[in-house]
């Protein structure tokens, strides 16, 4: 596994807390979402139906403009 695998690997992990289930969204406008609100892709992943953020205020962040624009 290289480097930068293992860091996202890792990053995924430890970021479990911070996560929210997407199985009522559509994936691809989420992650416009988060890149609207100014989030860097570095600060959160998406994987299945699941997004996890590198911290609770990113998370909360979503959540806020979650009704707004999806």
């Amino acid at each position: 596994m290289n480097n930068n695998n293992l860091k996202l690997f890792k990053n995924w992990m430890d970021w479990r807390s911070n996560r929210f289930n997407l199985s009522n969204y559509n994936t691809l406008e989420l992650k416009q979402l988060c890149l609207d609100i100014g989030l860097d892709e570095r600060e959160f992943q998406i994987k299945g139906h699941e997004i996890r953020f590198a911290n609770r205020s990113n998370l909360a962040f979503l959540k806020m403009n979650l009704n707004k624009h999806v």
